[in-house]
C-alpha cells in the first residue's frame, strides 16, 4: 500500500519534466518560424548555455541533497535555511556572471557581442531569482503535493513560452522577451518566499545548512563534472565553427526527452529500492522494470531515427536541416542510458566510483570530441558524447561485477537490452544512408 503514493509521486514528477521540455521545444519552434534569425538563435543558446554551466550543477546538487535531509513536520527550519543557502549562492554565481561578462565574451567567441550584452545582464537577473524558484518544485514534490506541482509546472512554463515568444510576434525585439522573463523570474522568486513563509519556520540553523551543504557537495561536484561534458561539447562548437553552426547543434544536440525522463526515473527508483530492501532483494525488481522500459522506449526510437530527418525541417526551417544529424546520434544515447549500475552502486553508497567514473567520462569526452572534430566535423562532437557516455555506465558495470560480485546481466534485462540496441544501430544507419542519399 505504501508504494501506490511514491509511484505516483514518480510519475507527476515525471509529467512535471515533460511540461518543463515542451516548453523549451515550444519555444525553440516558434523561434525558428521567422520569429529570430539563426544567428539570434545563437547568441540566444550561448546565453542559455553560459547560464546552465554557471547554476545547474549547484542547483541540482542542493535540491537532491535536500531529498535526504527533509524533514516531513508539518513546519521546520529546514525550507527557511535552504532557502537561504540558495539565495546566497545564487547572489555569488550570479555575481561572479556578471563580473566576468566580458572574459566569458570571449572564451564562447561570441561574435555578435552588441545584442549579448543587452541580453546577458537581463538574463542574469532572471537566474538570480530563478535558481531560488526550484526550490518550490522540488518542495511540493517531496512532499506530495502533485496537483500543485503540476498546476505550478503548466502555469510557471506556459508563461514562460509566451513571455519569450508573445513579444517578438508583436513585433518587439527578443531584449523585450529577455526583460520580460527576468520578471518573470522575480515574480516566481516572490512566490517561493510565500511558500517558505507559509511552511516553514524562520529560524536560522546552521547545523542543518552544514548537513544540506554536507549531503549536497558530492552530488554537485559529480553534476558539475558529467554535466559539463555538454557544456563544453557546445563550446567547442562554438570555437571551432560560427553562431549558425552551433545554433543548429544545439537545437539537435538534446536527448530525447521521454527517454531522459523515464530513464532517470526509474534510476533513482532502483536506487532506493536497493537501499530499502538490499541488493539481492532488487536484482529481479531492476531486469523487470528495464525490461518494461526498454519493450516502450525502443521502439518509439526507432521511428523517431527514421522520421526525424524528414521532421526538423518541418517543425523548425531549412537551416536546421543538419540538427536532425545530431540529434540521430543523440538517440543512440539510449543504449548506455538502458544500464543501471549506477543505480546499484547509489544504492550501496559507493559515490565515490561514480564520481570517479564522472570524471574518466569527461576526459574521454573532451579528446574524443577534440579529435572527431578534426576529422569529421560537427558531428564529432556528438560522437565524442555518445563514447563517452557508453565508456561510463561500461566502467561502472565491470566494477560491479568485479568488486560487489554483482552478476553481469544482473545491470538491466540483458536479452532486451542487446536486441533492442542492435535493432538501434541499424535503424540509425538506414537513416543516416537515406538521408545521406538524399
Amino acid at each position: 500500500m505504501n508504494r501506490i503514493p511514491f509511484l505516483k509521486a514518480i510519475s507527476t514528477w515525471q509529467l512535471f519534466q515533460i511540461v518543463r521540455f515542451s516548453s523549451l521545444i515550444a519555444t525553440n519552434i516558434f523561434f525558428t518560424k521567422g520569429l529570430l534569425s539563426t544567428a539570434h538563435i545563437g547568441v540566444y543558446e550561448s546565453i542559455l548555455l553560459i547560464g546552465s554551466a554557471g547554476s545547474a550543477f549547484w542547483v541540482t546538487g542542493i535540491m537532491q541533497g535536500l531529498l535526504s535531509v527533509f524533514s516531513h513536520q508539518k513546519k521546520s527550519a529546514a525550507l527557511f535555511n535552504t532557502f537561504l543557502l540558495m539565495t546566497s549562492v545564487s547572489i555569488l554565481t550570479t555575481g561572479i556572471l556578471l563580473l566576468f561578462t566580458a572574459p566569458i565574451t570571449e572564451l564562447f567567441r561570441i561574435s555578435n557581442t552588441d545584442l549579448f550584452y543587452k541580453l546577458f545582464p537581463w538574463y542574469v537577473i532572471f537566474l538570480l531569482f530563478n535558481n531560488v524558484s526550484y526550490l518550490n518544485e522540488y518542495f511540493f514534490m517531496i512532499t506530495a503535493r502533485n496537483k500543485t506541482l503540476l498546476r505550478y509546472g503548466f502555469l510557471s512554463y506556459g508563461i514562460q513560452f509566451l513571455l519569450l515568444v508573445l513579444p517578438l510576434l508583436l513585433h518587439y525585439d527578443i531584449v523585450q522577451s529577455i526583460q520580460a522573463l527576468a520578471i518573470l523570474g522575480f515574480v516566481k522568486f516572490l512566490f517561493t518566499l510565500y511558500t517558505v513563509r507559509k511552511n516553514a519556520e524562520w529560524q536560522i540553523d546552521t547545523s542543518f545548512m552544514q548537513l544540506l551543504l554536507q549531503k549536497s557537495w558530492p552530488l554537485a561536484l559529480a553534476m558539475l563534472v558529467s554535466g559539463y561534458a555538454n557544456y563544453i561539447d557546445g563550446w567547442m562548437i562554438k570555437y571551432f565553427f560560427d553562431e549558425k553552426v552551433f545554433a543548429g547543434f544545439m537545437y539537435g544536440a538534446r536527448e530525447f526527452p521521454i527517454s531522459l525522463i523515464m530513464a532517470g526515473a526509474l534510476s533513482e527508483t532502483l536506487a532506493n529500492t536497493v537501499r530499502k530492501d538490499g541488493l539481492n532483494n532488487t536484482l529481479p525488481v531492476l531486469r523487470t522494470q528495464a525490461r518494461q522500459l526498454s519493450l516502450f522506449l525502443f521502439p518509439i526510437t526507432y521511428v523517431l531515427i527514421i522520421l526525424v530527418p524528414i521532421l526538423f525541417p518541418i517543425i523548425y526551417n531549412k537551416d536546421f536541416a543538419g540538427s536532425a544529424l545530431i540529434f540521430n546520434i543523440y538517440l543512440l544515447l539510449l543504449i548506455p542510458r538502458m544500464l543501471f549500475p549506477q543505480s546499484i552502486l547509489m544504492g550501496l553508497g559507493k559515490n565515490r566510483i561514480i564520481l570517479l567514473s564522472a570524471i574518466l567520462e569527461l576526459s574521454v569526452n573532451v579528446v574524443a570530441s577534440l579529435t572527431l572534430i578534426h576529422l569529421i566535423g560537427w558531428e564529432g562532437a556528438a560522437w565524442g558524447t555518445l563514447i563517452a557516455s557508453v565508456i561510463d555506465k561500461l566502467f561502472l558495470w565491470i566494477y560491479a561485477k568485479k568488486h560487489l560480485s554483482v552478476p553481469l546481466q544482473s545491470v538491466t534485462h540483458i536479452k532486451t537490452w542487446f536486441w533492442g540496441s542492435l535493432f538501434l544501430i541499424f535503424f540509425y544507419m538506414l537513416s543516416y544512408y537515406i538521408t545521406t542519399l538524399n
